[in-house]
Formats: C-alpha cells, structure tokens, sequence
C-alpha cells in the first residue's frame, strides 16, 4: 500500500517537473490551441441559442391572437355551430353538395339570419352555386348552415340521418386555434 502511495506521489512529482519542463515553444502552441477552443466554443454557443431562438420563433409562429375582421368572422361563425349529435351513428354521407360563392355569400347569409335550412327554388339555388347542374331532376334544392375554415384548407362533410338531420361538420387538426367563417352550402 505504502509502495502505491509513493508512487503516486513520485508520479505526481514527475508530472509536475514534466509540465515545468516544457519548452515555451510548446506552451505558445498550447495557448493557441486552447484560444481557438474557446473560439470554437463560442461558435457552437451562438449556433445554439440561434438554433433555440428559431425553434421558439416556429413553436410560438402561429399562434398568434386573431386580427380584428378575422376574430368579427369567427365569432359571426361561432354563432352557427351547434351541439354534437347524440345517439347512435346512423348517418348516410351526402356526397352531392355545392358551397355558395363567394359574391353570394351575403345574400346566403340574409336567408339563412334566423333559420338553419332554406327551401328553394332550382334558380335560386342555381344563382348562389353559380352552376346549373345543383341537384337531380326531381330533388327540392336547400340552404344549409356550415362552418368552415377561413382559408378553406379543411374539407366540410355532410350527412344525413334516417329521420332527416342534417349534420354539416368541419374540423381542423391544429395546435393552435383556427378562425372559423360561416360557409352556406345547398343540397
């Protein structure tokens, strides 16, 4: 055990007269090296608050509170969207619909201010859709409420139950939220 200790001291000895023995050249050469590690050093620090400070900007990008005609056209949205459905799912998916133009979004919106579904006439329908060919030979066309998106990204579906309900759904799989604008519809 004491023959260790020695050695380890006469190892420590030896060390240190080494490190005391070193010619300047190799000290100089020492220093440099050791500066152009604390350059290096600096370098990956600015890459990485760099790094982070992007990684924020991007998580916290869009969510950002609405601005004052978006935030008027959610609300104004909000204000069409009803309860879930409750029950059993007994839906038939409605495969044919048409959205409402945009010119005739306004006209839409007046027929639909305090009832959900409008009947109409294959003109009327025809002249909000902006296309001939909006329902079937012998079908009554209709003006529904829906809710969609404002950018339009997210697809509506609409469906149909046995006893006549009408369900007109949107969704959007986002973290942050995601303005809604009131988008009729006619079947």
């Amino acid at each position: 055990m004491e023959s260790q200790r020695a050695l380890v001291e006469n190892l420590t000895y030896t060390e240190l007269k080494i490190h005391a023995r070193l010619p300047v050249t190799l000290v100089q050469n020492l220093s440099n090296c050791m500066r152009d590690y604390h350059i290096a050093g600096a370098n990956v620090r600015r890459l990485e608050l760099s790094s982070v400070a992007v990684l924020l900007l991007m998580l916290s990008g869009c969510c950002k509170p609405f601005d004052a005609p978006t935030k008027q056209e959610n609300e104004a949205a909000r204000a069409w969207v009803t309860a879930s459905w409750r029950g059993q799912y007994d839906w038939t998916r409605i495969a044919q619909w048409k959205r409402v133009t945009e010119s005739r979004i306004l006209r839409a919106e007046t027929l639909l201010r305090s009832i959900a579904v409008v009947r109409m006439t294959k003109e009327e329908a025809q002249e909000l859709v902006g296309e001939s060919n909006v329902t079937e030979e012998n079908e009554t066309p209709y003006l529904l409420r829906a809710v969609g998106d404002t950018k339009e990204v997210f697809p509506l579906e609409l469906d149909v139950r046995p006893d006549g309900t009408v369900w007109v759904g949107g969704g959007a799989n986002s973290k942050c939220p995601v303005a809604m604008r009131r988008r009729p519809v006619v079947v």
